[in-house]
């Protein structure tokens, strides 16, 4: 069995496909729907580990990026709307982001591996 590691450092492009009862002999063609990140740009938009994604019901995207560490929040048609938090110990601060996920009622999860809890943020990203 051959591993392959794929490494989301450079770009950040996530096709999203489910295929219910599909047989062996079917053929899929995937297409990018939306690329998020750039090789040379703003800083928002570079990765270097991305941790974890999360799409909120209104489309948002949240990428969490472990090395710088920050959870940047994109609009449905990928343009940067911000951070949510910031690095620290503080209230709504993070050392080491680790999962994000977005609850039934819209707030938002952090799992905080470095201040070792979970935050919680609204659902607009204040703590």
């Amino acid at each position: 069995m051959v591993h392959r590691q794929v490494s989301l450092s450079k770009c950040l492009v996530w096709p999203l496909v489910v295929c219910l009862a599909c047989s062996s002999g079917d053929t899929m063609l995937l297409e990018p729907e939306l690329s998020i990140g750039v090789l040379e740009g703003p800083d928002e938009e570079m990765f270097g580990s991305v941790r974890s994604i999360a799409v909120t019901d209104s489309g948002e995207i949240l990428v969490v990026d472990a090395q710088v560490p920050a959870i940047r929040r994109f609009a449905p048609d990928g343009r940067y709307l911000g951070d949510i938090g910031r690095e620290g110990s503080g209230p709504g601060e993070y050392k080491r982001p680790a999962s994000i996920r977005i609850l039934p009622d819209g707030r938002i999860v952090l799992r905080d591996e470095g201040n070792g809890r979970i935050n919680v943020y609204a659902a607009d990203g204040e703590s």
